[in-house]
């Protein structure tokens, strides 16, 4: 019995990083995905004539939407776009709680990753 725990002890200590680190390549992965995509559709919007001032923020923001992602900032100059995205990592088994513990929250709670991507229009 006490063999049988220990296996299943190295067996937990084993699959919690790697669970975790999968999790978070994942959602990494659809976030850098996700944030390609709105810029592109920002920039696509601004270079398609005769579409408003707001175009390019409606096209970002639906192609977020889409992907699965937060925009919670977005700027236009005369140069460049520039996105902020996030996206929540769940189903971490430590890590995640980790973070919800130490900020008071529930352990279940998710955890955000975010990025920014700036974009020369050209």
């Amino acid at each position: 019995m006490k063999r049988l725990l220990k296996i299943l002890l190295v067996i937990a200590i084993v699959a919690a990083p790697v669970n975790d680190i999968g999790r978070y390549l994942t959602a990494r992965y659809a976030l850098d995905n996700g944030t390609n995509a709105v810029v592109d559709a920002a920039i696509t919007s601004i270079r398609t004539p005769g579409t408003g001032s707001n175009a390019s923020g409606q096209a970002a923001v639906a192609a977020a939407q889409t992907a699965g992602i937060e925009l919670y900032g977005y700027q236009t100059t005369g140069a460049n776009v520039t996105v902020w995205t996030r996206i929540l990592v769940e189903g971490t088994w430590v890590v995640g709680p980790y973070k919800a513990w130490r900020a008071g929250k529930p352990l279940k709670t998710p955890f955000a990753i975010s990025t920014t991507l700036s974009q020369i229009l050209q």
